[in-house]
């Protein structure tokens, strides 16, 4: 496999490794990954995004080349290396330009929900990460799991190479009182007119990692029903206003949305949004939006 290069005058300056939320839109995404771009297009088209940087792709490249690292280093050599000085010096500072408290630290691959291959939940999210070496820390690992054992098998399953093309997004933690995933097509049935909701009381890792069963709410049109409801995480009310946001990202993008959602309060704010990578054809009687 050939050793990553980049041409030095294609590089940002070291002043634009960081990037802010709100400077950040969906034609970023070579520079600060899938997630970062569509966080921030979501933010500057008036969602509620939790405030957040991200660390460029190029502090990445920086790092590697620092290290004499590229694409056939094994994750834990990634894993292991120092930042270097002046990149910590910054992503320190940024991180007390955020207010120092505990954050959520994401990976966000250049080629991340791309329509080749999703990669969806193949590289590392980091949460409740408190101080700057533990920042340092999980920005190493989501950078790891870009070469790591998982994205390797899953890259050869489709025919891909491996290309640590990797922004990282630093976002403030939150604890939500409910959290989870809307789809704003059902992805079991294929039915475009209908938003599929799955919630949990707390933190939505507990639904990732299989740690409960989720409530289950479906929308079509005014119609909210409950199919499951253990947790008692949302009202009806809840469900349906989460519904009417989920459409309005499907507007922003143009496409059937997988949303990652958390509730604070009365806030319903947005963690991450991609396109549905595999939706069936709709369902007889379900008409494409």
């Amino acid at each position: 496999m050939r050793a990553l290069r980049v041409e030095p005058g294609m590089r940002e300056p070291r002043d634009a490794w960081v990037r802010w939320l709100r400077s950040i839109c969906l034609e970023d995404v070579k520079r600060v990954g899938a997630k970062a771009a569509r966080l921030g297009e979501l933010a500057r088209g008036g969602f509620d995004v939790p405030e957040g940087f991200a660390l460029t792709v190029d502090v990445l490249d920086h790092f590697l080349e620092h290290h004499g690292l590229d694409a056939r280093s094994d994750a834990r050599a990634l894993q292991e290396a120092p930042l270097p000085s002046e990149v910590s010096v910054r992503l320190r500072e940024a991180l007390v330009e955020l207010g120092g408290g505990p954050v959520a630290v994401r990976s966000s691959g250049v080629e991340e929900d791309g329509a080749a291959a999703s990669f969806a939940g193949q590289f590392e999210t980091v949460l409740d990460v408190r101080g700057p070496d533990a920042l340092e820390a999980a920005v190493r690992r989501c950078w790891a799991s870009s070469v790591g054992e998982r994205v390797r098998l899953y890259a050869k399953r489709r025919g891909r190479e491996v290309s640590p093309r990797m922004g990282v997004f630093i976002q403030r933690m939150l604890s939500p009182d409910a959290a989870g995933v809307v789809f704003t097509a059902n992805p079991v049935t294929g039915a475009r007119d209908e938003v599929l909701i799955n919630a949990v009381r707390g933190l939505a890792e507990r639904l990732v990692s299989g740690e409960c069963s989720p409530d289950e709410w479906t929308v079509r049109g005014d119609e909210v029903r409950c199919l499951a409801n253990v947790e008692q995480s949302l009202t009806v009310e809840q469900a349906r206003a989460l519904a009417l946001l989920a459409r309005q990202v499907e507007r922003q993008f143009g496409q059937p949305q997988d949303i990652e959602w958390a509730l604070t309060g009365c806030r319903l704010r947005l963690l991450q949004a991609r396109p549905i990578s595999a939706l069936p054809g709709p369902a007889a009687g379900s008409p494409a939006r």
